[in-house]
């Protein structure tokens, strides 16, 4: 049975650029994002995953904690409320409480609040660590959890037959203020 696996590249929109960044959202029976993007860019996230839409997620994949893949990972979990957050058992606790992530970025980045946003801790009880993170075959970077494992079995079978397809999702870009503080509702609920 050869079946397609879709994903949908939605772009975050990091400071405000189109095309730097990107959530890969993983339709299917246990629906999942790869990558969160900064907290800036959590607006046109949810306006991406509206677009597709997404009404609820299974899984957060985190390749790892960079405040530009993950930064966005507790404003997610906070508006997803079924979706648990996996990455690798090194960053969790940053995930937990990620203060000290914060304050080790902001040694480097004067205005932290301007490029990234506010970093949301994820609730322990939301996250899943796992131990690797593997290559599916597609490029991407795939959890290999028990939890996980039909994504990785599911890409890994769709890039060896050749029928993984792609399609893009960019929101139109709105204002900073309008989007990180609006309520998001999932398919119009």
């Amino acid at each position: 049975m050869n079946q397609t696996l879709r994903i949908v590249t939605i772009d975050s929109v990091m400071h405000g650029i189109q095309g730097v960044t990107a959530v890969y959202y993983l339709p299917g029976p246990r629906p999942a994002i790869i990558e969160a993007a900064p907290a800036t860019s959590v607006g046109h996230v949810l306006a991406g995953l509206s677009a597709a839409g997404v009404c609820e997620l299974d899984w957060i994949v985190l390749t790892h904690i960079h405040l530009d893949h993950a930064g966005a990972a507790g404003h997610l979990a906070q508006r997803l409320p079924r979706a648990r957050v996996v990455v690798r058992e090194e960053g969790a606790r940053h995930l937990v409480d990620p203060s000290r992530l914060w304050a080790s970025a902001a040694r480097l980045y004067p205005d932290m609040e301007g490029l990234w946003g506010t970093m949301l801790p994820v609730p322990a009880e939301r996250m899943e660590e796992t131990a690797s993170m593997r290559s599916a075959g597609t490029g991407s970077i795939v959890p290999h959890s028990p939890s996980m494992s039909g994504y990785s079995r599911a890409a890994d079978a769709h890039s060896r037959e050749g029928s993984t397809r792609s399609e893009r999702c960019t929101p139109r870009p709105r204002p900073r203020s309008s989007t990180s503080r609006r309520a998001w509702s999932p398919c119009g609920a």
